[in-house]
């Protein structure tokens, strides 16, 4: 009888994988939902995808005014004329010595130096340094 549910078993397993060798989306009624793109050709959804940040220098500079509900510091530097600056919760503010601050210890007056990155035409602030 073992013999026999073997033969069975194996009959079976080769009488379903038939179908599925031949075409699996077929069999399971399953359609591929995703497209290969050569590499020199743009991917539709490329122009929905956010724009990965990159490193914008660093400016220094004195603050004109501060948007404390939008975190952001409109900036005049001597080099790069006026600049707004987006402040995240992310961002590191230092000050003299080892001391750490908030925005909220940032005022129109105050100079500062800061590291920048840029996404999507977008100036962020990663460190800022009170001077």
């Amino acid at each position: 009888m073992k013999t026999r549910s073997v033969w069975l078993g194996s009959a079976f397993v080769a009488a379903l994988s038939v179908p599925v060798l031949a075409s699996p989306s077929a069999a399971w009624g399953v359609h591929p939902t995703y497209v290969v793109y050569d590499d020199a050709t743009p991917s539709p959804l490329d122009d929905q995808a956010p724009a990965r940040p990159h490193n914008a220098g660093i400016v220094e500079g004195q603050v004109v005014s501060v948007d404390y509900q939008k975190g952001m510091i409109d900036l005049q530097t001597p080099r790069r004329g006026r600049v707004d600056v987006m402040v995240l919760p992310s961002t590191n503010i230092q000050g003299h010595g080892d001391s750490f601050h908030t925005i909220a210890d940032i005022s129109r007056g105050s100079r500062l130096r800061i590291f920048l990155s840029e996404q999507a035409g977008r100036l962020i602030a990663q460190i800022i340094h009170l001077r």
